[in-house]
């Protein structure tokens, strides 16, 4: 038993250690760069960097969390320069691990701060100190106590830790509708049915952390003075063809897409989203198949936030996005879909698309690496 305490002591070491496709890109990008990737394990030098890029005149667009061996461990974030003139932003990276998320989320309303699109996430790590020191003898008295054939019965999900995190930006206030995020439980979306005013929608939904966001003024662009909503809740369970049927069932109820978080969607009724749309969920294995499929969608256009990754039981994974087809769109779009585990190479390739006209709409990092999805007017 004591051997196999050592050898979990010392493949947690290696876990913990650093490894070559771990290796970050560095804290400030080439001159006149357009895009910046900070692509971190440790979430407090991400805070830092973060600070510094919004400094150096960078703007968050993608947030997603760093998986390693199916636990979110760090952060990438993709930052695009901001255009000339504009003013910079500023950048608050929550966590719930002192006084709770809730009230640090209401004291940065307070001064302007409005939560960054999927911008939540959580980390989960564990505790494997702790798991050894107050297991060890345990295990030695139940080994001793039993045939070697006895299955332990010690709980050691009780050591995993779960830390929520926020990532918050003050821009340009006067642009910025009223806003306020709540904490909800998973699925738990009756409280936003049947809203009189404004816009809501779950902005993110990763494990156990949902935030709704509810805003006093519309999202769009347009004036139009929002009516009463019904909003449903649709998770998406990455059988394409049971998520399309429920997506068109929702659609012939008269709902539509208002926001997507991943797979979990936020459909609207009643509101200001006219003329009536369609929707196409798109997959692949492969990010080069999955532009293919992207470029040859017509006038389907990707929804951000809608990247997601789905792990099967082989150990195989499949990326998934949702396209819209709305009858008031004249321009077509082409797109490009890059993937690496390396944060370097990820950065350069931006910046070259960037020359050709793209700019990211969304962005997973999984266990295959960091995929991020780019779009242009054809």
């Amino acid at each position: 038993m004591i051997t196999k305490f050592c050898a979990g002591l010392l493949l947690m070491l290696i876990f913990l250690g650093p490894s070559l496709a771990e290796q970050t890109a560095p804290s400030s990008s080439p001159s006149g760069a357009r895009y910046l990737l900070l692509d971190e394990k440790e979430i407090s030098i991400a805070a830092q960097k973060l600070t510094e890029a919004a400094a150096n005149g960078y703007h968050v667009v993608a947030v997603a969390p760093k998986m390693k061996d199916g636990f979110a461990s760090g952060v990438s974030i993709i930052l695009e320069g901001n255009e000339k003139g504009s003013s910079a932003r500023e950048y608050l990276l929550l966590d719930n691990r002192s006084d709770g998320l809730s009230g640090r989320v209401d004291d940065a309303l307070i001064k302007g701060y409005r939560l960054v699109t999927r911008g939540g996430f959580e980390h989960k790590s564990h505790d494997f100190g702790r798991d050894f020191a107050e297991t060890f003898i345990p295990s030695l008295i139940e080994q001793a106590t039993h045939s070697r054939y006895h299955v332990s019965t010690i709980d050691h999900t009780k050591y995993d830790v779960h830390t929520a995190y926020l990532v918050m930006e003050r821009g340009d206030s006067r642009s910025a509708p009223i806003c306020g995020y709540y904490l909800i439980n998973p699925g738990q979306t009756a409280v936003l049915e049947n809203m009189v005013a404004g816009k809501n929608r779950i902005v993110a939904a990763e494990g156990s952390l949902w935030v709704m966001e509810t805003c006093a003024a519309s999202f769009e662009s347009d004036a139009t003075a929002p009516g009463p909503v019904t909003i449903r809740s649709l998770p998406l369970s990455g059988k394409q063809e049971k998520d399309q049927n429920q997506l068109s069932r929702a659609l012939a109820d008269g709902f539509q897409v208002s926001c997507a978080a991943g797979p979990h969607l936020t459909l609207e009724k009643g509101g200001s989203l006219v003329p009536p749309r369609e929707y196409q969920i798109v997959s692949n294995r492969s990010a080069s198949s999955l532009q293919k499929l992207l470029n040859s969608s017509g006038q389907f256009r990707l929804i951000p936030g809608s990247l997601w990754v789905k792990l099967n039981v082989w150990g195989t994974e499949k990326l998934f996005v949702l396209l819209e087809n709305n009858p008031d769109q004249a321009i077509a779009y082409r797109y490009q879909v890059l993937q690496s585990d390396v944060s370097k190479d990820i950065q350069y390739d931006l910046n070259r698309a960037a020359e050709q006209g793209f700019t990211v709409k969304d962005l997973v990092r999984d266990g295959m690496g960091m995929t991020v999805v780019l779009e242009a007017p054809r």
